[in-house]
């Protein structure tokens, strides 16, 4: 146990009070120390290393998380093995902490966090609690588990709102938002993202930039642009110049790749994912291939948000080759089947036969209509699918019926709208909306380039669904995106 007064710790970890300037040991100003330089790194220079060998057990401990805290978002995954080599106790709940965060930077299998949790719970550690239950929801999401993430993000959020410890809150906080854009909701992960980066200190800022901009794509606005990290910077315009890389067969985006790398798990495995679904990159990771090969519609990792503005998602069909997907951010406006318009029912249907050919007729019919095929009631409307099928791809592809299969044939190199991945109206205002804070719907239809009484309507729709909630504003009336879950941190340390 620590024998300097809790009440000390409890205001450096809630950001109040200079406890400093109280009577404690050197090892309990040390760890106090290292809070101080999390919060405000400018102010406080951070307490090194080997400051761990000459401090007592008690204290030890509490020294090692902080310093392990900033190492983690730093990315520095040398120092934080060297944090956990000379921590003590190895069978403690922090230093199962410190090597759950190694293992995030690495890549590597976390250690089960559910024993460290309930012994840091007994302990009544309240910040150790929280940052073991924020790490086990992220450990979840990098293993493909996005109930068991989401589960355990928001029960740390809930923790971190009763203790108001401001690292605590922003750990669980991250881990939320993460937890909401792998779920496919990019609109909470940037309303979450954009209220942590008003208050959140300098080290937070890295990791909440890629957030931000994963979660939203082309609506990030100018001046958080302005903010993001080198690597992202160079990620965003290597984004932006997509269509021009897969024009030059992506060899001159290819050799920018390594460049906007990040040094460290898991944005590299994400970026990875993005430049594949870009066209801009190999993508063999196993959660990315079965999007590229069109038998899934959600973007892995949430990546929703760089999806086209037109259409999400298109499928590169050439000849004697399987289909690969791309995302619209690469597509000219000009290029793919019915370019310049909206992506209908011919579309999907192209779409799902190219994905899987030859295909069953009945499931075929299912995927595009989305009831069993019945051929005594059916049959007209799937002659007549299929007739406008043929005219679409006219000299493009060739489509027949073999033993109540259908069977397409590409002749052409073709680019096929995938309206299959589609929800990118709803999305865009969300975005818009999450990102504002608040803004009314004659604001939100400017900003994502729509007209007002499309916008008016289909805001209407996501307030009867809960996705977002009007309020008066004088004579105004604004929309306001809420996560349930979140509640928004006052306070900075």
């Amino acid at each position: 146990a620590v024998s300097e007064p809790v009440d000390a710790y409890a205001r450096a970890q809630r950001g109040r009070g200079d406890a400093l300037g109280e009577p404690l040991s050197a090892g309990a100003r040390l760890v106090l120390r290292a809070m101080r330089a999390l919060a405000d790194p400018e102010r406080e220079s951070a307490v090194p290393v080997a400051a761990l060998r000459e401090t007592a057990p008690p204290h030890r401990a509490r020294l090692a998380v902080q310093l392990a805290r900033a190492s983690w978002l730093a990315g520095d995954a040398a120092t934080l093995a060297a944090i956990g080599e000379s921590s003590p106790d190895a069978g403690g709940p922090h230093v199962a902490l410190i090597d759950a965060w190694g293992a995030s930077l690495e890549g590597a299998a976390p250690p089960d966090l559910e024993a460290a949790e309930a012994d840091a719970a007994a302990l009544g550690d309240a910040m150790l609690t929280v940052d073991l239950a924020a790490t086990r929801g992220l450990a979840r999401l990098e293993e493909g588990d996005l109930a068991q993430g989401l589960h355990h993000a928001r029960r740390a959020m809930r923790m971190a709102r009763t203790e108001e410890i401001p690292q605590s809150q922003y750990l669980a906080g991250y881990a939320l938002a993460r937890a909401r854009r792998h779920g496919g909701h990019p609109h909470l992960a940037l309303r979450i993202v954009t209220a942590l980066c008003r208050v959140a200190p300098a080290p937070w800022r890295p990791r909440l930039s890629w957030e931000a901009l994963l979660s939203a794509g082309p609506e990030l606005g100018e001046e958080d642009r302005g903010r993001l990290p080198d690597a992202a910077r160079a990620f965003w315009t290597l984004v932006e110049g997509a269509p021009l890389h897969a024009a030059e067969d992506a060899s001159s985006g290819a050799q920018a790749v390594d460049a906007v790398r990040p040094g460290w798990e898991p944005y590299r495995r994400e970026v990875d994912a993005a430049l594949a679904l870009l066209g801009l990159g190999d993508g063999g990771d196993a959660r990315v291939e079965p999007f590229l090969r069109g038998l899934t519609s959600e973007p892995p990792y949430g990546l929703r948000a760089l999806g086209g503005p037109r259409c999400l998602a298109y499928l590169r069909c050439t000849p004697g080759a399987a289909p690969r997907r791309v995302f619209g951010l690469a597509i000219a406006d000009s290029q793919g089947l019915s370019a310049g318009a909206r992506p209908g029912r011919v579309e999907t249907a192209i779409a799902a036969l190219a994905s899987q050919s030859p295909r069953p007729i009945g499931a075929f019919f299912h995927e595009v209509y989305g009831f069993a095929y019945d051929p005594e009631l059916h049959r007209g409307a799937l002659d007549v699918l299929l007739h406008r099928m043929r005219e679409a791809l006219a000299g493009r592809a060739g489509l027949e019926r073999v033993d109540g299969a259908l069977r397409i044939d590409f002749v052409a190199p073709t680019l096929v709208p995938d309206p299959r991945c589609e929800r990118v109206v709803d999305e865009r205002l969300l975005r818009v909306i999450a990102g504002a804070g608040a803004c009314s719907a004659k604001a939100a239809a400017a900003a994502a380039g729509l007209p007002l009484r499309t916008a008016q309507t289909r805001l209407q729709t996501l307030v009867d669904e809960g996705a977002c909630a009007p309020r008066r504003v004088g004579r105004r009336i604004e929309y306001v995106v809420e996560d349930t879950t979140f509640s928004e941190p006052t306070l900075v340390g």
